[in-house]
């Protein structure tokens, strides 16, 4: 069994924010001891076409390079801890998760993170940074009720590449457009990365998020734990 990592990247235009090339560095400078980490990256306006290309290749060489997980770094996405990637795979073999996802602060000010909970009622809650940063060092898709769902991000993700099950993962996102009760046209979204982490729970693949790693996310400035 491998124990490599494929490092994915996912960018349109070409485009990066510097701290993310940092975090890129960091771990080439200093990867995970005993693994080999690979960087791959692919360039598309199409979001999920960009992650499931990048997903494909995985799947492809995954023998080739005793793949074992595929971390995801969104160009948007960087942590100060240069030892971000090790902690992530660390903390997702620990609890023997098939993903992990490393929570970060919306592009706002507050205290609210890009993980959430969907309830029996399809109602979202976010999750905050006193939650995560107060509680374990993971919070588990299985520390709910059945009929509600950990939503975790792929901003910064963790996931393994080498089980049946990551044979059968693909990316999207789900589009409608319904007339509300005042008779009202809607449009309604549902990100991929939310799709993913339904998914994972239909599955029954444990999965979860953590509060634990450093990260920043570029925006109209930086924002980190607590949106600042």
């Amino acid at each position: 069994m491998g124990e490599n990592i494929a490092l994915a990247i996912p960018t349109y235009g070409e485009q990066m924010w510097i701290r993310t090339h940092r975090s890129i560095m960091d771990v080439e400078r200093d990867p995970p001891p005993g693994r080999k980490v690979y960087d791959f990256m692919a360039d598309s306006s199409g979001l999920t076409w960009t992650f499931n290309t990048l997903w494909a290749r995985c799947l492809n060489e995954r023998d080739e390079k005793d793949l074992k997980w595929m971390v995801m770094l969104h160009a948007d996405m960087a942590s100060p801890d240069p030892e971000w990637l090790t902690k992530l795979v660390g903390m997702a073999e620990k609890h023997n998760l098939f993903a992990l996802g490393a929570a970060a602060s919306l592009k706002c000010p507050g205290n609210l993170t890009n993980a959430a909970v969907r309830d029996r009622a399809g109602v979202l809650h976010r999750i905050g940074w006193d939650k995560l940063q107060a509680g374990p060092e993971v919070v588990l898709g299985t520390d709910f009720p059945s009929d509600t769902k950990l939503l975790i991000n792929t901003g910064m993700l963790a996931i393994r590449v080498d089980q049946p099950l990551s044979e059968m993962l693909c990316f999207g996102v789900e589009n409608a457009i319904f007339k509300g009760e005042d008779g009202t046209w809607r449009a309604d979204f549902f990100a991929e990365d939310w799709r993913m982490s339904q998914w994972l729970s239909d599955a029954g693949a444990p999965y979860g998020v953590t509060g634990q790693i450093l990260t920043l996310h570029h925006g109209s400035h930086d924002y980190g734990a607590g949106g600042g």
